[in-house]
Order: C-alpha cells, then structure tokens, then sequence
C-alpha cells in the first residue's frame, strides 16, 4: 500500500509542476498512469486503440487547458474520472451507432487474461472467477475491476463510479456474495478469502 501512497505523492508534486507550466511534468504524469488509464478505458469502450486515443487527447486537452485547473488531491482518481467522463460523453454523442450498440453488450468484460497466474494450481480457480464475473452486471464488474485491480478505496470508488461511499459498499458486498454463491465452498476455503484472492488475482504486472 505504501508503494501507492508515494506514487500518489510523487504524481501531486508533479500535477503542481505541470499547472506552473512544466510540460515535463505532465509527461511524468501520463508515464505513470498511462497503463491504468488504458486498462480502465478499454473496459468501458470495449478497444484498446480508442481507449489509448481518448488518454492521449485527455492529456492534450489538460496542457491546453491548464491554466483553468487547479490543485487535486488524487491524481489517479482525477484522471480516472476524466477519462471515464470522456469516454461515456463520446458513448451518448454516438449512440445510434454500430460501436455504441457494441459497446453496450460488453461494458467491462473480464477474463482469465486480466489475471496474473502465478501457480498452476490457480489457473482452474481463475477461470472460475472470470465465469461468475461474467454474470455480473456492468456496474458490478466496475466496482470490482475498480476495487482490486485499481487499488481504489472507497470513498475513491464513490467519486469515480458517481456514488456515496455507502451505496458502493453495499453494491460490493453484493457482488462478492454472488461470485461466492457461485464458487463452490471448498474452493474459496482452500485458496482463502475472496477479496485476498481477487487482489492476488488482478496485481499489477509492472510491480
């Protein structure tokens, strides 16, 4: 958890370089968060290659547009929320197209592939997972794509996903009881508990 909390410090001091005019510093910004930010707009657009172009034009328009801007107290969950704002805002102005209509059927798809399997036994576990994750509603595979492969906190998820920190915790205990109910007893027993196993599951591969 430390390792995020100065990642999260490094990238303050930089948002403040980059609103004085440090172009550098915004780079500092993108190569830090580019990943996450990619990783979590091809979850909502359904494409990799639109989700980098909307993170490239995120950060062209916050150059352009940086003497408007000020101080945030997390630069992750700002950009998050942007992207998505972005993301969704291009999703209505094209609704009556084919993508849209795509797009639509498969908000959040998650896999086996988004998983880190480090022992041969975890792979039957993981596949597991990614079917009940593939029961989920969109909103529920959000909040855990949000949760354990962003690392968000709960008021974090709240400010991302438009929600009060209660009503996200409530969505969360939801869907994990639902993913349990449909993970046979002995298997969550033998690995151990779920949300350890869904954070193990999702670690980043750049760590």
């Amino acid at each position: 958890m430390n390792r995020f909390n100065q990642t999260d410090m490094v990238a303050s001091g930089d948002w403040q370089n980059f609103l004085d005019g440090d172009r550098e510093a915004l780079g500092s910004i993108f190569r830090q968060y580019f990943r996450d930010l990619v990783a979590y707009g091809m979850k909502i657009i359904g494409s990799d290659d639109l989700a980098k172009d909307h993170v490239q034009e995120l950060f062209v328009r916050l150059w352009e547009k940086r003497l408007q801007l000020g101080a945030v107290k997390n630069v992750k969950v700002y950009l998050l929320i942007s992207l998505r704002n972005d993301i969704l805002k291009t999703m209505r102005n094209n609704r009556h197209n084919e993508l849209d209509l795509t797009v639509q059927n498969n908000l959040f798809v998650i896999s086996s592939e988004d998983f880190i399997i480090e022992k041969e036994q975890e792979s039957e576990l993981s596949r597991r997972v990614a079917s009940c994750l593939g029961n989920l509603t969109a909103r529920q595979r959000e909040v855990i794509f949000l949760r354990f492969y962003m690392n968000l906190n709960f008021p974090d998820l709240g400010k991302v996903m438009e929600m009060n920190v209660q009503s996200v915790r409530n969505l969360l205990f939801r869907t994990l009881e639902k993913i349990r109910k449909e993970i046979d007893d002995s298997d969550i027993q033998q690995a151990g508990n779920l949300e350890l196993i869904l954070f193990k599951l999702f670690v980043h591969r750049n760590i």
